[in-house]
């Protein structure tokens, strides 16, 4: 998480810029640190509504994810492909010496 804003001095909400009172609270993004109002910060990273992040910071998270998640997905093909390549060669390699056993003479 980057610094916070000093939360006395912050009076406007960084997103609407509203200013805060009693029921426009003032609320920190837990990425960024700055200050949001309640209406502005309503996006959470998990299921368990702990973690509040604003807009650009759900964003980026999701961005930085589905790039996982791609290369996730590249690795796990890369490595099928390499599985499929050791059985072709297995199955070369029994085919093989199963013809040399049968050639041999006794």
């Amino acid at each position: 998480m980057k610094q916070c804003s000093p939360f006395s001095i912050i009076k406007n909400c960084y997103n609407c810029e509203k200013k805060f009172n009693l029921l426009n609270e003032k609320i920190y993004c837990n990425m960024c640190g700055k200050l949001f109002c309640i209406y502005c910060l309503n996006n959470y990273l998990n299921d368990f509504k702990i973690i509040k992040v604003c807009n650009k910071c759900i964003i980026k998270y999701n961005e930085e994810n589905k790039n996982k998640d791609e290369n996730i997905n590249y690795y796990e093909k890369i490595i099928n492909e390499k599985n499929n390549l050791i059985n072709k060669l297995s199955k070369k390699i029994i085919k093989k010496n199963m013809v040399d056993k049968s050639t041999q003479t006794i």
